[in-house]
C-alpha cells in the first residue's frame, strides 16, 4: 500500500461558519471504482491523465498505469468537469437533482478547495478558456450566464443580454471572443470578450435542441471550426463560420467522445456492441467549398467486451487509448496495439465498506455487512482488532451497552436485531421487530428506541419489554428523539410561518407544543441527555430566497434558543452529535467542527480524502466515519488525523 505524504496545512481561523477556502488530505490511491454511476470522463490536456466523475461526488484522476487519485470534493452528483490549461485547477459541476446545484474549483496540485459558487438552477455549461484565465459558467437559469476569474473566482460580467439558456461556450484561442449556442432557438450567437458586447454579426439559426454539443477541429482553417450535437439519435455537424449544416444522419445510441484529438469528431454506437466512429475535418472542410463533397463516417474499431447497456460516457486522448464510464461505478479502457485494441476494466473494488461506527468506553465498535469488530487506536503497528458480532447487512448500528448492540437499516424496511457482543463467541443478529414503513432515523434513549417511520409517525420500542408505543403522528417528519421520560422532540418542515420546525410532545398529557426555532425546516436532533438536557439541531432559513443552515441549541427551562453556529448556503444532510459537553457537527461538509458547549470555543478538525459522515468518540481519541467506508483517527487535540483505516476485500486491516 502506498503510504500518503502529509502536507504542511495552514490554520485558519473563522468566527461562526462561512463558505470558503479549505484544506484536506492528498488524494487516496486506488483501483476503487466509483459507488453509483459514472457520469463524466474528461481527459487532462496537461498530463497523461484523465477525470472522472459521479454520483458520489468523487472526482477521480486515473495515470496511464490505471491508477486512481480519489478525492471527494462534494456529497452532490458531479454533472460536469472542465480542467484549466494553464494551472492544476479542475472545476466541477454538482447537483442534488433538486435545489441544491454548485460550481466547485480545486487545485489539485495540494487539494485545496480555491472557491465554490451556488446557483438557482444546475449548471449546464463549464468552460476553462484557452488560456485560463477565466472560467464560463451557464445554468439554466435564463439570464444565469457568468464569466469569473478562473483563479480567484471573482464575478467579471453576469452575461443578461441574452434572454434565453446558453446550451454551449466555445472561446477563441486569442480569448476576445466567444460562441453561444442557444437551444431553445438553435442560434449560434457571437459575444466579444474585450467590451463584453454580443456582436451584431455574424449570427446563425441551426437546429435547435441539440445536445452533447462541441466544437472541433485541428488545422489553421478548421481550428475549433465545426459544430456538432445530438437530436434524436441523429448527428448534426454545422460550419459555425456560415452556420450550415454539412453533416446530418442517424446513429444508434450516439455518444460524442470527449477527445483531445480534435481532428475529427469521435462518437460511439451501440447495438450489440459498442463501436467507435469517426468525422475527419479534412472532409467535413471540403464540403464547406464544394457543396457535391461526400462526408461519411468510418469505423474505427469495435468493442464487445464493453457492456453495451452500461457505457453512459466516454473519453479519449487519441485512437491509442480510449475510456468508457459504466453506469455500476466502473470504467473500462481500450488500448490500442499492433494487433488491435485490447479491453479491459481498470476499476477494481479493493475495500469493504465499514458501514457505521460506535463507541464505549476506550474502545470504538465497527460495523461491516458481515461483523461488528471492537478496537482502539494506539499507533502501534500491530492493530488490536477483534470480532465480536455477527452481521447480515444491516447498514446501522446502535450500541446499548459494551455487550449488546442494536442493528437497523435506514430507509427501509428491515427488522431491528440484537446481537450479543463478546470476543469468545460472537453472537449472531436475533430480530426484536419488523417496523410497518420505512425507517428514517433511530436514537437510544436509556434501553428504549425511539424511531421516526416513513417521516409520519415516531415509535418507541422497549428492549427489555418488547413493548412498542406510537408517540407522534404527523407530516414531513425528519427526525425524533428523547431527552426525558416525559417528552419527545420531533424536527420536522413547517406548514406554515405561524408553525415551528421543531416541537415537543408531553407523553403523560399528550399536549404538543412548538418550540421557538428559527428556521422552516429542521432534519436533524439531538440531546444532552446525561448533561445539561438542552436540545440541539440544524434547521434551515430562507431569507429573500436566499438558504442558511444553522445549528441551535433549545433551553426546555427557559423556553428559549439560540443559534451556535451558520453556514451560508443550503446544507441538507449534516449531522450533529453530542459527546459530553462537545457538539460535533459536518455543516458545510468539508471538516467536522467542534463546539464547546461551555466555553463557546470551536476547534476544527480537516478532513480526508473522504468526506465525514459520522464521528464517534472514546475517552482519548475521535474516529471520523468517511463516505468511501474508511475511518480516521484523531487526537482530539489535533486537527489532522493520525491515521486511516480500510478494510480489504480480503479481510486484511490496512493503515494509511
Amino acid at each position: 500500500m502506498k503510504t500518503l505524504k502529509k502536507k504542511t496545512i495552514l490554520i485558519i481561523s473563522f468566527f461562526g461558519l462561512a463558505a470558503g477556502i479549505t484544506f484536506a488530505q492528498h488524494p487516496q490511491v486506488s483501483t476503487e471504482p466509483h459507488t453509483g454511476a459514472v457520469v463524466v470522463v474528461h481527459p487532462d490536456a496537461n498530463t497523461d491523465s484523465y477525470f472522472s466523475g459521479g454520483e458520489d461526488g468523487f472526482l477521480t484522476k486515473w495515470s496511464s498505469d490505471n491508477i486512481g487519485e480519489h478525492f471527494q470534493i462534494t456529497d452532490l452528483r458531479i454533472t460536469a468537469i472542465a480542467t484549466s490549461p494553464s494551472t492544476q485547477d479542475v472545476a466541477i459541476a454538482a447537483t442534488d437533482g433538486g435545489s441544491i446545484h454548485k460550481v466547485e474549483v480545486m487545485d489539485w496540485a495540494t487539494s485545496t478547495r480555491k472557491y465554490t459558487k451556488q446557483f438557482k438552477e444546475p449548471v449546464i455549461s463549464l468552460t476553462y478558456s484557452p488560456k485560463g484565465s477565466i472560467l464560463f459558467i451557464t445554468t439554466n437559469e435564463v439570464q444565469g450566464n457568468y464569466i469569473l476569474n478562473a483563479a480567484t473566482g471573482k464575478l467579471i460580467k453576469k452575461i443578461d443580454q441574452i434572454t434565453t439558456r446558453i446550451g454551449f461556450v466555445h472561446i477563441a484561442n486569442n480569448e476576445k471572443s466567444a460562441m453561444f449556442y442557444c437551444p431553445s432557438n438553435g442560434q449560434l450567437v457571437y459575444y466579444n470578450l474585450t467590451n463584453m458586447q454580443i456582436m451584431p454579426s455574424p449570427r446563425f439559426t441551426i437546429e435547435k435542441n441539440l445536445t452533447q454539443v462541441r466544437t472541433f477541429g485541428a488545422g489553421d482553417k478548421s481550428k475549433g471550426r465545426f459544430f456538432a450535437g445530438v437530436k434524436q439519435d441523429k448527428i448534426f455537424i454545422v460550419d459555425a463560420q456560415t452556420g450550415k449544416t454539412l453533416y446530418e444522419a442517424a446513429a444508434k445510441s450516439p455518444l460524442l467522445v470527449d477527445s483531445l484529438d480534435k481532428s475529427a469528431l469521435y462518437y460511439t454506437t451501440s447495438d450489440t456492441s459498442i463501436a467507435l466512429n469517426k468525422i475527419p475535418e479534412k472532409q467535413l472542410l471540403e464540403k464547406t467549398t464544394d457543396a457535391t463533397a461526400l462526408v461519411s463516417t468510418s469505423r474505427v474499431a469495435t468493442f464487445p467486451e464493453v457492456p453495451v447497456k452500461k457505457v453512459c460516457a466516454v473519453s479519449m486522448k487519441s485512437e491509442l487509448s480510449i475510456q468508457f464510464a459504466l453506469n455500476d461505478g466502473n470504467i473500462c479502457e481500450a488500448k490500442k496495439s499492433e494487433t488491435g485494441y485490447a479491453v479491459a476494466q481498470i476499476t477494481k473494488k479493493m475495500y469493504n465498506r465499514i458501514l457505521d461506527v460506535q463507541s464505549s468506553g476506550d474502545k470504538i465498535y465497527l460495523l461491516t455487512s458481515d461483523g461488528i469488530y471492537r478496537t482502539s487506536y494506539d499507533g502501534n503497528e500491530e492493530k488490536d482488532i477483534k470480532l465480536v458480532g455477527r452481521n447480515s447487512g444491516q447498514t446501522d448500528m446502535i450500541l446499548v451497552d459494551a455487550g449488546t448492540a442494536i442493528l437497523w437499516s435506514k430507509k427501509t424496511k428491515n427488522s431491528f436485531q440484537k446481537v450479543a457482543l463478546s470476543e469468545e463467541r460472537p453472537g449472531s443478529p436475533t430480530v426484536l421487530f419488523t417496523p410497518a414503513t420505512s425507517v428514517v432515523s433511530t436514537h437510544l434513549f436509556e434501553r428504549n428506541l425511539v424511531y421516526t417511520l416513513s417521516s409520519s409517525k415516531v415509535e418507541r420500542f422497549n428492549i427489555d419489554t418488547a413493548k412498542r408505543l406510537q408517540l407522534y403522528s404527523g407530516n414531513a417528519v425528519q427526525d425524533a428523539m428523547m431527552i426525558s421520560s416525559n417528552n419527545v422532540y420531533v424536527a420536522k418542515a413547517s406548514s406554515s410561518s405561524a408553525d415551528s420546525a421543531v416541537i415537543s410532545k408531553s407523553l403523560s398529557s399528550s399536549e404538543t407544543a412548538s418550540l421557538k426555532i428559527d428556521g422552516y425546516v429542521a432534519y436533524a436532533i439531538a440531546g444532552n441527555i446525561s448533561g445539561d438536557k438542552n436540545v440541539y439541531g440544524i434547521t434551515m432559513k430562507d431569507v429573500s430566497g436566499n438558504i442558511t443552515t444553522q445549528v441551535f441549541q433549545y433551553f426546555p427551562s427557559q423556553r428559549k434558543s439560540k443559534n451556535l453556529l451558520k453556514y451560508e448556503q443550503e446544507d441538507q444532510t449534516a449531522f450533529v452529535q453530542i459527546e459530553g459537553n462537545v457538539l460535533y457537527t459536518n455543516l458545510g461538509k468539508h471538516q467536522v467542527y467542534a463546539y464547546n458547549l461551555e466555553d463557546g470555543k470551536v476547534k476544527m478538525y480537516r478532513r480526508t480524502s473522504s468526506l465525514p459522515q459520522k464521528i464517534s468518540c472514546t475517552t482519548d481519541r475521535i474516529v471520523f466515519l468517511n463516505a468511501d467506508g474508511g475511518i480516521a483517527w484523531y487526537n482530539p487535540l489535533s486537527q489532522t488525523p493520525m491515521a486511516q483505516w480500510y478494510l480489504t476485500v480480503n479481510g486484511e486491516w490496512v493503515e494509511f
